[in-house]
């Protein structure tokens, strides 16, 4: 929710892989179907009942083909660059006993105060998720069973529902893979306010808290609201 509002106005050094490597990992764009007179195509069709469904299934079936090619792709890429990517970002999570799952540019805010944390003994973790869609549900498992309770912040919020959509999403794999622990949904920063090192810091400490004490007070709480 404007996080790319937070990302344009900050500033830290970067080093960009060259334009030859670049051009290795992505080559020159050949378009399947252009506009082309003398190969006409129509585009955007209307679907009728009889074939909408079949359609649709093809859309849930070819994102269900997304890891494999993910995995590929970034082999591919790190061969070229150096560099590796993964589904998630994360910080201090092999021993942690409470996880802080986030997307976009928090995940920065609330690494640094992990480490933090860490240094004083608390045993939180952070995951910044780089995949939403498809949500990697087996790597997301692989975590969440090693650990005693999530809190799960969302910078939107599904009205009339249960939370904001990670948050559901993530009880969602908890239930389906049978992992009991307590969840926690932060709602904050809608509209672009600010969320700043000591919100983070309370938030990760709630989250040990509720690790400890094998529980949360609420399910849902909007963070930072003015009352």
């Amino acid at each position: 929710n404007i996080d790319a509002f937070v990302l344009s106005h900050s500033v830290e050094p970067i080093t960009p892989i060259t334009d030859e490597d670049a051009a290795k990992y992505l080559p020159p764009r050949e378009c399947d179907y252009p506009i082309d007179p003398d190969r006409p195509i129509t585009y955007g069709t209307m679907a009728l009942p009889d074939t909408y469904m079949e359609f649709k299934l093809q859309f849930k079936e070819a994102l269900d083909r997304v890891p494999e090619v993910f995995e590929e792709a970034v082999k591919e890429y790190e061969k070229i660059s150096g560099r590796r990517y993964w589904y998630y970002d994360s910080y201090g999570i092999e021993d942690a006993d409470a996880l802080v799952i986030v997307l976009g540019s928090t995940y920065g805010t609330v690494k640094t105060v992990a480490k933090k944390l860490r240094a004083e003994g608390l045993k939180v973790g952070v995951m910044g998720l780089t995949m939403f869609r498809p949500l990697p549900e087996k790597e997301l498992v692989k975590v969440l069973r090693n650990m005693k309770a999530v809190v799960v912040m969302d910078r939107a919020y599904s009205y009339g529902g249960l939370g904001g959509p990670l948050y559901t999403d993530i009880i969602g794999v908890l239930y389906r893979n049978g992992i009991r622990i307590p969840a926690k949904n932060i709602v904050y920063g809608l509209g672009g306010r600010d969320f700043r090192l000591n919100e983070a810091e309370a938030i990760l400490k709630m989250a040990e808290k509720g690790a400890r004490e094998g529980g949360f007070d609420t399910h849902v709480d909007w963070w930072g609201v003015r009352r």
